[in-house]
């Protein structure tokens, strides 16, 4: 049998035989594990060591979750660092304009000003109370 490649690495697989878990005392079919230990890809084999039809399914499966998981975290992540980010250059405007009213402002001032406007914009303004 040519060596089996992981799909999700693409690193050597290993057979490991059937036996009986140490750990639960059941018994398990032989499989394929890559050699990569981090990267847990495996594959399900028939008695004769060859691969079961759509063997690599779940392993894909996962994959794809994880990485749409992830995805998911980092768009949500840089979508709330633009809104933090947001809030504080539309107040810090707002702070600057208020400044050339001609009033004299201490630097300790302007910090609370910008933060107070920077923490409105993004309650209200970024994110707003869902309402449905």
């Amino acid at each position: 049998m040519a060596e089996l490649q992981c799909p999700i690495c693409g690193k050597d697989m290993k057979i490991v035989p059937a036996g009986i878990s140490k750990k639960s005392g059941k018994p398990y079919d032989s499989f394929a594990a890559c050699t990569d230990y981090g990267c847990r890809g495996t594959l399900k084999l028939d008695p004769q060591g060859t691969p079961k039809p759509n063997a690599w399914s779940n392993a894909q499966k996962s994959v794809t979750n994880t990485t749409s998981q992830n995805i998911a975290k980092f768009e949500a992540g840089k979508e709330a660092n633009m809104k933090r980010m947001a809030s504080g250059r539309d107040a810090t405007l707002i702070v600057v304009a208020e400044m050339t009213q001609g009033s004299a402002w201490s630097e300790e001032d302007i910090k609370k000003r910008i933060q107070m406007y920077a923490k409105w914009f993004e309650e209200t303004i970024y994110n707003p109370p869902f309402v449905g």
